[in-house]
This record gives structure tokens, C-alpha cells and sequence, in this order.
């Protein structure tokens, strides 16, 4: 099945944030365990600054961009946030278009069919 250029762009994207999301919340975690255990007052303030940062400015905003990501390739909330593959976005989105070059499932182009007086030319639905 072929997948539209616009979804592919769509799904490069999500799989992308996702990617963003788990490195920033893997960072956080990092950088809070630093907060405890640095050597000086100064390097604890900027490690814990850096968290307050990730996790009230930045992860929010990367988070709604995987939830709107997630909607437009039509996912299920459960499945929004975790990558997922080609083959899963194509069984996500097998659905049937209806142009006259569609493929018939011979893989003859539509609009090489002979031409037959009085039949309406379409496709099952």
C-alpha cells in the first residue's frame, strides 16, 4: 500500500517527537540525580533550574506536539506517545481511494480496463 508523502511527513514527525520526549525525560531524570550529587551549590541550582526547565517549559509543549502528531495519523490514545512502524501506519490507515488511477487488485492501472458501454466505472466500496 502507498502512503501519502503528507502522512509520511506526519509520521517522520511523531516518531521524531517521541524521540524527543523519552531522550528529554531520560535528560530530566539525569540531571535531577546530578541535582543531589554535585559537587558544589552552583552546579546544584543549575541542574535543578535545568529540570524545573524540561519538565514545566519544554516536555509539555514537546507532549501536546505528539498528541496532535498522534491524532492526525490516527491513533488510539493509548497508543499516542510510543513509536510506531510503517506497518502499523499502513494498517492504521488502509483505507481504499477512489481515483481512476487506483490500482485494480491484478495491479493493472484503472485506466487501462477496457471501456464498457452502459457499465458505470467504479470500485468496490
Amino acid at each position: 500500500m502507498n502512503i501519502s508523502n503528507g502522512t509520511m511527513d506526519i509520521f517522520f514527525g511523531y516518531n521524531m517527537r517521541v524521540g524527543d520526549v523519552n531522550g528529554l525525560t531520560e535528560s530530566a531524570s539525569r540531571y535531577a540525580e546530578l541535582a543531589k550529587t554535585a559537587d558544589t551549590a552552583e552546579q546544584r541550582e543549575g541542574y535543578a533550574k535545568a529540570v524545573t526547565q524540561i519538565n514545566n517549559e519544554i516536555l509539555p509543549k514537546l507532549k501536546q506536539e505528539v498528541d496532535t502528531l498522534g491524532k492526525q495519523l490516527g491513533l488510539n490514545d493509548d497508543d499516542i506517545g510510543q513509536e510506531i512502524s510503517k506497518k502499523v501506519l499502513e494498517e492504521k490507515n488502509d483505507t481504499k481511494s477512489h481515483s481512476l488511477f487506483e490500482y485494480l487488485e491484478s495491479g493493472e492501472p484503472l485506466y487501462k480496463s477496457n471501456y464498457q458501454p452502459g457499465k458505470i466505472f467504479s470500485k468496490d466500496i
